[in-house]
């Protein structure tokens, strides 16, 4: 199966990437328009081409919606986790994100020490350990704080119009790559 450009782009990015240079990566690919299992197959690859640029101690962060295929939802986010752990990841956590349709985030891992903060997921008046990440205002931003040090290196993997202001007010540096609308031009 050939790869859409959205993750061909990606991938080439990576490539030029040195090893071990990110602290941090977040995907939030626009996927309405292709076939679920060349959205598994498309994140699939990346993440092989990710794992070579991830610090050890990094975190990955993919957000990623479902969507319905003759009145069924088609498990898209859990196809591409399970594809993303066959290709050597550690699935550490899958929080449900209530966005213009509910979403899932999945924080994922290359080793079992990596750099993690939990407080900043954490919504005041529910109980400790609850992990809620309601709405998408901020959502980026804590996937940040959680998963990238101070003043590190964050990867938007799919040009995401709006990480790289989250992660520039949040004093680490932007790693992008072109948006999805420059590389269909």
């Amino acid at each position: 199966m050939q790869l859409d450009s959205v993750f061909t782009a990606a991938i080439e990015t990576l490539g030029k990437l040195p090893r071990a240079s990110v602290d941090c990566a977040i995907a939030e690919p626009d996927l309405e328009q292709l076939q679920t299992e060349a959205v598994v197959t498309g994140i699939s690859a990346v993440w092989r081409a990710l794992h070579g640029v991830l610090r050890p101690a990094g975190t990955a962060w993919l957000i990623a919606s479902d969507r319905c295929d003759s009145g069924s939802l088609t498990g898209l986010p859990w196809r591409v986790a399970f594809a993303v752990q066959r290709e050597g990841w550690l699935l550490r956590n899958a929080v449900v994100a209530e966005r213009r349709s509910v979403g899932l985030v999945f924080l994922c891992v290359r080793q079992p020490r990596y750099f993690f903060e939990l407080e900043p997921l954490r919504e005041s008046g529910v109980r400790p350990g609850d992990v809620v990440l309601p709405g998408s205002r901020g959502l980026v931003e804590r996937c940040v704080l959680a998963g990238c040090p101070a003043g590190g290196d964050v990867l938007n993997l799919f040009g995401a119009h709006d990480i790289d202001g989250a992660v520039r007010r949040l004093g680490r540096r932007v790693v992008s790559r072109p948006s999805s609308s420059e590389v269909a031009a």
